[in-house]
């Protein structure tokens, strides 16, 4: 097993959420509750858990991009898009796939329904790799 980081973006989520999610939370699979990993801070060039962009939405007009439309800031619990981390250990195969935990199968691109303690929210994996000692 090697410990890796898992990155993972979250997509129209509020802010009440992100305010819930604290360094070293346990992450869990809402699923079946097994462990996916703890919340991590992988920079020290990155301060919080989560780090929150305003939503936008691109708009169309005979298939074709029209105008990118940001969701409403300034009110008490806007949407946003976040980035965080989750620390995890993994089983790395030969072929480059990863088995968290040694029994679940996870990729870059697979969404998943994940809780703490707080809140619960669905993460998309961008990234994963080993964390280098």
């Amino acid at each position: 097993m090697k410990d890796c980081y898992v990155t993972f973006k979250t997509e129209n989520v509020t802010s009440n959420v992100t305010r819930e999610l604290y360094k070293d939370d346990l992450v869990y699979f809402k699923s079946d509750g097994n462990t996916f990993g703890t919340l991590a801070i992988k920079s020290e060039e990155v301060s919080t858990v989560i780090q929150e962009q305003p939503a936008v939405q691109t708009v169309y007009k005979d298939g074709k991009a029209y105008a990118d439309v940001q969701y409403p800031q300034g009110i008490d619990n806007p949407l946003i898009y976040g980035t965080g981390t989750i620390k995890a250990s993994c089983l790395i195969n030969d072929d480059g796939s990863y088995i968290l935990n040694g029994t679940t199968y996870i990729s870059i691109g697979q969404t998943y329904t994940v809780c703490t303690e707080r809140v619960t929210f669905n993460i998309t994996i961008v990234q994963i790799e080993e964390i280098s000692k």
